[in-house]
């Protein structure tokens, strides 16, 4: 877990990586609410291509 929170933050604040529009800054403000599910589903992203 430590892994992701480091990626996650050292992005830059406003640019969204994805279609979904979420930015960085939205994440790093967010965190302490969406760390349980980012981290499970990049777990599981992570399965899926092992």
């Amino acid at each position: 877990m430590v892994e992701i929170h480091e990626a996650e933050f050292e992005q830059n604040g406003d640019k969204a990586p994805g279609s979904e529009g979420y930015t960085a800054h939205f994440f790093k403000v967010a965190w302490h609410i969406v760390k349980a599910n980012v981290t499970k589903e990049c777990y599981i992203f992570s399965s899926i291509q092992s």
